[in-house]
């Protein structure tokens, strides 16, 4: 076996004072680095400040540095996507790292009911109940041995390190025509392994396995049966999109997709280099 390539990508989020929240994100891999950070209101999530560089790049993409003075006054909450994408002087690596930071201010609201102006915990549940209904398995098909959200998290009320995510991958060479990519997600509320075997000279997808470690319950554990769809796909021309699709789409985790939508973009920079 010799490894290729590996990377992570990090996002914490973390209550700098009585008003503000910090939540900075950072990749950094064989090829790439890079970083972005976001400053907002506690009970808002209005953006106050934040900024960006990329140190790395593996394509043409030039390094650089910048505020994020358009991203100032935005919600950092679900309808943030829109905005981030029409960011003017933004490189993409930068907004992907903008998105991970919001998805970590979103995740940081479980230890933020008070001040989001939730009454009780057992309102955000019901809240996110609502929300996520038609979007993650564990809500659409909720099962009776799966504790409420706010439960599962624990008695423990965080005051300063709310959030913590890290998702990585190993890319290493099995034989002359078989790779296998490896990815684990880790955050404050999930635990994810996935493999990926596939050929590095047409990028089929030969074998995918997945496994939950940590999850709120059954129906989470559920979704690593889509992970059977992949075999023969190409993991060279997959989008995140088609992978949502394929594992699971509502029926399925949005976590799990994540982790592998890193895995896929990885092992398709090898494909698309091989000789």
């Amino acid at each position: 076996m010799t490894v290729v390539e590996q990377g992570c990508r990090t996002c914490d989020c973390t209550r700098i004072s009585k008003t503000t929240l910090r939540i900075r994100s950072v990749f950094l891999s064989t090829q790439e680095e890079g970083s972005a950070w976001v400053d907002c209101d506690v009970h808002t999530f209005k953006v106050l400040d934040g900024g960006w560089e990329i140190q790395r790049t593996f394509d043409e993409t030039p390094c650089g540095a910048g505020n994020l003075d358009a991203f100032c006054g935005t919600i950092a909450y679900f309808e943030a996507g829109a905005v981030i994408r029409d960011l003017p002087g933004v490189p993409e690596p930068a907004r992907e790292l903008l998105r991970e930071c919001v998805r970590g201010i979103i995740q940081a609201e479980s230890y933020l009911t008070t001040e989001r102006g939730y009454g009780s915990l057992g309102g955000y549940d019901a809240a996110f109940a609502r929300m996520y209904a038609n979007q993650c398995r564990f809500y659409a098909y909720p099962d009776d041995t799966s504790p409420p959200w706010s439960a599962y998290i624990g008695s423990y009320r965080r005051t300063e390190g709310l959030f913590h995510r890290r998702k990585a991958y190993v890319i290493d060479r099995q034989t002359d025509d078989c790779m296998r990519v490896s990815g684990t997600f880790c955050d404050s509320f999930h635990e994810i392994h996935m493999d990926l075997a596939f050929s590095p000279a047409g990028g089929q997808i030969q074998t995918a396995t997945a496994q939950f470690l940590r999850s709120p319950g059954p129906p989470c554990s559920y979704c690593v049966r889509h992970a059977a769809t992949l075999p023969g796909k190409s993991i060279a021309t997959l989008s995140k999109r088609e992978l949502g699709a394929l594992l699971g789409g509502a029926e399925g985790c949005a976590h799990m997709v994540d982790i592998a939508g890193e895995m896929v973009a990885a092992a398709g920079r090898i494909v698309a280099q091989w000789p």
